[in-house]
């Protein structure tokens, strides 16, 4: 993990006599000066040996659990805590203040609404303040505030020991970002925070179901598409479903697919006067720009680049932005890092639009680049959002941020080669080392290449032959085996394991962008006309009384057979709680153990560890039970903590009754 400490803030000694003075002259354009004393700001690195808190998710440069991170005061989330930790001191004066964020990443869904942080923070405020901490996810680009909870300190040291607050179920896939925030800003005064230790500070998010194979089934929601378009999904309305967003290329429309249910869509166009200058599936982007609860749009006409505010009750008002020449692509992210979003464009101008917090946009240059496709990502992970683009010429180009948001470039692949020119682009750890590396697919090329980052940002470039170029891309792992493919148009590729992929091919290669649509826990698949819905094999457990599913009686004379059987579906070596139970009335519950082969009284896990084909297996073979109901159950859940999960339980079971 890289263990490099991002400073914040500055220390100092101020007396108490000075303090009005120095408040008076120091403001936010004097932050140059905290930032030259961020040196004096002092650290002190205590060693400790911590256990694993459980299965590791690969983030990047860190793992998370789905359940418990720990959180560090060097900036980071993780899951298994490094052997060494350190204390943070970090000291403010009010016009510096800024957001303090911790990071990692998540693989698979999240499921639940419950939301915590434990640990140790100590303030020392020279007045009262109030401090935000808030959990964000990001997701698709767009931050979504999951709970904030507001920390009103006095003057004086005080300790906060953390909070537990309920949240929304939120939508979230691999590789979004969980943020922990820390906001003391429109505080006044001199503060400092004591935070870290030998045990960091723990983070509670709600646990992941168990994971889904990909199995897909095709769902046409519109028979008069245009090819030419875009396509984002996003609840648009804020009604808890995903609705789908549609550009048509040809007809000028922006289209809301409202979900009125179960995946019931109902067109409603927002705007049917838009002018497309060319094609691209990257031009549609959703979030909320004034941060005002609801979703907005973003579109790259080719001409401008069109917001569509979301001012609720299903209405839009369209602004047109700053002018950008040849608009393609636009993203919506917060670039310098002051609370809102700023909006990033390629086409051919590369440019970044800075939000003031008003929605009034600063255009800032970048380059001419004449760019195809472009994503916004931390490539080297030093805390600042890069720029990766992929230009008509066929260069593959990475801009890095240098801090003070200006970029220098840096070549990945030249360009010159026509059969490398455009198409699309995506970042992500395709092989799982920790860095991240590049994925991308030329429209003419008929390959996908990937280049692997070698955690230095040295890139080897890999090429997977594919037999078509694509305009649209994304990388998930939507069969749920722990490797990243790659979805690409009409298909996706599975990954084998070892990066080695096998092309699965759909009818309509088209704009893609992956999403929960039916809120199954499953990634499906979003197109311009239809969604794909991953219908999945999953575990089917198997239990029997006498060779039948039951009910049955018999007499108390009468011999009773119980056996259990268990297909894993798709997710043979995965870990899971067995349970063999019965529900013995009048008696109370009995369990099986698996170890000794006996039953007893109590409701404990039966067996823990991998899902595989369990042939039919005897769990009781007996005669003379009393008389009595009894239910026998049989069921895996794919949270392996020895606590039934109901809410991931697959089971099956079966009743029999004894009569004298």
């Amino acid at each position: 993990m890289n263990r490099q400490q991002r400073l914040s803030g500055f220390r100092g000694t101020w007396l108490s006599i000075g303090l009005s003075a120095i408040l008076a002259l120091l403001n936010p354009l004097d932050c140059k000066i905290a930032q030259a004393l961020e040196a004096r700001e002092t650290i002190r690195t205590v060693i400790d040996s911590l256990e694993s808190l459980g299965p590791s998710l690969t983030t990047g440069s860190t793992g998370l659990t789905v359940d418990t991170l720990h959180v560090w005061s060097n900036g980071t989330l993780e899951s298994q805590p490094s052997p060494s930790s350190g204390w943070r001191q970090i000291s403010y004066f009010a016009p510096c203040a800024k957001v303090e964020r911790f990071t990692g990443s998540l693989i698979g869904d999240m499921a639940g609404t419950s939301y915590g942080l434990s640990g140790t923070f100590e303030f020392t405020p020279s007045f009262s303040l109030v401090v935000y901490f808030r959990i964000i996810l990001v997701h698709q680009g767009v931050e979504q505030v999951l709970t904030e909870y507001p920390l009103n300190l006095n003057a004086g040291k005080q300790v906060f020991t953390g909070f537990t607050q309920t949240g929304p179920d939120p939508v979230a896939t691999f590789g979004d970002a969980i943020i922990l925030e820390i906001d003391p800003r429109g505080m006044i005064g001199f503060w400092t925070m004591n935070f870290g230790g030998t045990s960091g500070a723990k983070l509670s998010i709600p646990e992941s179901p168990m994971a889904r194979p990909a199995n897909f089934s095709q769902n046409i929601f519109d028979d008069t598409f245009s090819p030419l378009g875009s396509v984002y999904p996003v609840d648009l309305d804020g009604d808890g479903d995903m609705d789908i967003v549609t550009t048509d290329g040809w007809k000028g429309n922006l289209v809301w697919w409202e979900n009125s249910g179960n995946q019931n869509y109902v067109k409603q166009i927002i705007d049917s006067n838009i002018s497309f200058n060319g094609h691209n599936p990257a031009a549609l982007f959703a979030a909320d720009l004034d941060r005002d609860g609801d979703m907005d749009l973003l579109a790259a006409t080719g001409w401008d680049v069109i917001w569509w505010e979301n001012s609720g009750g299903n209405t839009f008002t369209r602004q047109t932005l700053n002018p950008v020449i040849n608009p393609k692509i636009v993203i919506a992210v917060d670039l310098d890092k002051e609370g809102d979003m700023d909006i990033m464009v390629a086409g051919y101008e590369l440019a970044w639009l800075e939000n003031n917090g008003q929605q009034q946009f600063t255009k800032h240059f970048i380059a001419y680049s004449n760019d195809e496709a472009m994503v916004v990502v931390d490539l080297n992970k030093d805390g600042y959002l890069d720029i990766v683009t992929a230009s008509s010429n066929g260069a593959i180009t990475w801009w890095k941020n240098n801090a003070a948001h200006s970029f220098s470039k840096q070549t990945i692949l030249a360009g010159g080669d026509i059969t490398t020119t455009g198409g699309s682009i995506f970042a992500a750890d395709l092989d799982l080392d920790g860095d991240i590396d590049i994925i991308a697919s030329p429209t003419l090329s008929g390959t996908i290449s990937w280049w692997e980052n070698d955690g230095h940002e040295n890139f080897t470039r890999h090429i997977i032959p594919v037999g078509f170029g694509t305009s649209s891309l994304f990388v998930f792992d939507m069969d749920s085996d722990g490797d990243m493919d790659i979805i690409a148009g009409g298909a996706w590729f599975e990954n084998t394991g070892g990066q080695n992929f096998i092309r699965h091919s759909y009818s309509d290669i088209q704009a893609v962008k992956v999403a929960d649509l039916d809120k199954d826990g499953k990634m499906d698949m979003v197109r311009l006309k239809s969604w794909w819905q991953n219908q999945g094999t999953e575990p089917l457990p198997d239990i029997k009384a006498n060779g039948s599913d039951g009910p049955i009686t018999i007499r108390t004379a009468d011999n009773l057979s119980v056996a259990i059987k268990l297909s894993p579906g798709d997710f043979p070596g995965y870990n899971a709680d067995w349970w063999v139970l019965a529900d013995a009335s009048p008696f109370g519950w009995y369990y099986y153990n698996a170890n000794t082969g006996s039953w007893s009284p109590g409701l404990l896990v039966t067996y823990q560890g991998a899902l595989f084909n369990l042939p039919s297996y005897g769990v009781l073979n007996t005669a003379g039970l009393p008389t009595g109901t009894y239910t026998f159950y049989f069921g895996v859940d794919g949270n392996m903590n020895g606590i039934i999960d109901m809410g991931q339980i697959y089971y099956d079971s079966v009743r029999v009754t004894i009569t004298p």
